[in-house]
């Protein structure tokens, strides 16, 4: 601080030091100060009571949700209705570019129709799904 009568900015310091501004970032991160908790320490849960371990109260972020099965089977059966409502060149469009991940313009390639003309033909499709969805609900 004595120097510039502020904080220096990592720049700076990396100027200063001799060394990149990724290097003076990534020093400061490793130097934050850090608490190492074991897995098995017990703990108080939010309401109060004490006796549970701190690995059963984090949650798993690559565990799937128990209802995301059940939800995902009821949204599949629920699009094929709605599917079923497309004409076979609109339901052709939507399945190559949101299940198969192929790209519009190849999509216009594959069936021999302009890109423009997938593009009306994808908006066409989306709204009558659209339409379709919201009217069941």
């Amino acid at each position: 601080m004595g120097e510039l009568n502020r904080e220096p900015t990592a720049l700076e310091l990396g100027i200063k030091l001799g060394i990149t501004e990724d290097a003076v970032l990534e020093m400061l991160d490793s130097s934050q100060l850090r608490q190492v908790v074991p897995w098995d320490e017990v703990s108080e849960n939010s309401t109060g009571e004490e006796g549970i371990h701190l690995s059963e109260r984090i949650a798993d972020v690559n565990c799937a949700r128990p209802d995301a099965g059940l939800l995902s089977m009821e949204n599949r059966r629920e699009l094929i209705i709605c599917m079923e409502k497309l004409t076979r060149i609109q339901a052709l469009v939507i399945v190559l570019h949101y299940l198969k991940d192929v790209p519009l313009c190849e999509v216009a390639k594959m069936t021999g129709v302009t890109p423009s003309r997938i593009s009306q033909i994808h908006h066409q499709a989306l709204n009558r799904l659209r339409a379709f969805w919201n009217s069941r609900s």
